[in-house]
Formats: C-alpha cells, structure tokens, sequence
C-alpha cells in the first residue's frame, strides 16, 4: 500500500477514535453546563463522525473491488472459509 494511503488510513482511525470520545463528553456538557457553547461543538463532531465513517467505509470497498489483500485482513477468517 502506497505510504500517503496508508498515512490517511491512520489519521482517519485516529480521527475516528478521538470523535468518539470527544462525542459523549461534549454530549454530556451541552447538556448539564452550558449547551449555548458546548452544543454546536457536538453538532460539529456529529457531522464530522459521519464523514469518517463515509470515508471509513468507501476505503473498506475501495480495497475489496481492488482484491489487494486488505479487506481480507479485515474479514474474520471463518467468513473467508464460506461458513
């Protein structure tokens, strides 16, 4: 895999795991301090999570069109086996 795909698969991870802990910590704040300021930050992390996980999934089928071995890492192996 090309080094700047494998790069922005990594940031796009990352990206991932800190929108979803940042999710209910903000939820948490809009909604029992002060939802004025912390409320448009959920919302912005809301429409962000689901443009990583749009591309998230778009890269998950871009590697299982191309058949270069990716996808089968990502598969568990029983599901590769045709059970």
């Amino acid at each position: 895999m090309h080094s700047a795909v494998r790069l922005g698969a990594c940031v796009n991870h990352w990206a991932l795991y800190a929108v979803l802990l940042l999710l209910p910590v903000t939820g948490i704040g809009a909604r029992y301090i002060d939802f004025e300021t912390i409320g448009p930050v959920h919302v912005l992390l809301t429409r962000i999570l689901f443009l990583l996980v749009t591309i998230h999934i778009t890269a998950a089928l871009w590697h299982l069109l191309r058949r270069d071995g990716v996808a089968r890492r990502m598969l568990p192996s029983r599901l590769l086996r045709g059970r």
